[in-house]
């Protein structure tokens, strides 16, 4: 029974990976068919201003499931899982409270302003609300829990740390609640971004602790989740350089997002290769199914050849 409850966690998270890999297949996919569907073919200078457009169902559906499975996956350390954590409450914010709206492209679904802050406070009240139960439902499962199995989202500093954000987010909604509708997307997903690239950091630290061979910096240096973290942080430097030179790209922003979106899902791909078989980095694959052990041979009887 163990190794079957073993097992269905293991498939679960196999599960989780890859669906996180589709969704940003999703949102591409409908951010394209946008592009190449309008009539002449337009770019917005972000993908967020696609929040305007027919492809709002699917960029706030998936931006809501990629929150939530950032929420549920546990991440290899405490540290990596707080990360997570807030980076899944942060693609919420910025899935229900939109850009500024993109006169460069014909838009359609343009609320009022009436109508866009009614969304907005609507939104944003359901997140504290959804967020505040979370958190409470996983200090009560950790109460409930026996000590050594206390890992994960149900460690201290997790949930201190969700507790923390439920208080903190209705407070800065209601005191600044203006500035929190006109700029709270563009922070949020500035810091949605930068939480990606600390846990992509955070995994090349632990890949390279894990590896054998060579000095610790050069573990540090020469794996796959280094390359992913210096390709994120050069394609912010690269874009924005080429924005500063360049006056009229104006599109900038939305390869700015598009790049690191890619990049952020390079990173899922990678860490789904390292971490099929096992749920942690720490823990020591499960055999493949059909493959046996084969026992030792028995010891041979005393004075026998």
């Amino acid at each position: 029974m163990a190794t079957r409850n073993v097992g269905s966690v293991l498939s679960t998270y196999r599960y989780l990976r890859v669906a996180m890999v589709l969704l940003v297949l999703l949102l591409s996919a409908a951010v394209v068919l946008q592009i190449f569907g309008a009539d002449p073919d337009c770019w917005q200078r972000s993908v967020s201003a696609y929040y305007y457009t027919p492809a709002r169902a699917v960029f706030v559906a998936s931006l809501c499931a990629i929150g939530a499975c950032l929420v549920v996956y546990r991440g290899n350390t405490d540290a990596e899982d707080v990360a997570l954590n807030a980076s899944g409450l942060l693609a919420f914010v910025v899935a229900f409270v939109p850009t500024q709206v993109d006169d460069t492209c014909p838009a359609s679904n343009v609320p009022t302003p009436a109508e866009l802050d009614a969304a907005v406070t609507n939104n944003v009240w359901a997140l504290i609300v959804g967020g505040a139960a979370l958190t409470a439902v996983s200090w009560f499962l950790r109460v409930r829990t026996a000590p050594d199995e206390r890992g994960g989202s149900l460690s201290v500093w997790p949930l201190v740390a969700s507790s923390v954000g439920v208080v903190v987010l209705p407070f800065v909604f209601v005191r600044w609640h203006d500035a929190v509708r006109d700029h709270g997307h563009d922070v949020a997903a500035i810091a949605l971004f930068a939480g990606i690239v600390v846990v992509v950091a955070m995994n090349a630290l632990g890949l390279a602790a894990q590896s054998d061979g060579g000095t610790p910096v050069a573990r540090r240096v020469a794996n796959r989740y280094t390359v992913v973290g210096v390709a994120m942080v050069g394609t912010f430097v690269g874009v924005l350089v080429a924005h500063w030179a360049v006056p009229s790209f104006l599109q900038w922003l939305f390869w700015l997002e598009a790049l690191l979106i890619a990049e952020f899902a390079a990173y899922w791909v990678l860490q789904t290769v390292e971490l099929w078989n096992v749920v942690e980095r720490t823990e020591a694959p499960e055999p493949s199914p059909g493959v046996t052990t084969p026992a030792p041979p028995p010891a041979a009887a005393p004075g026998s050849r």
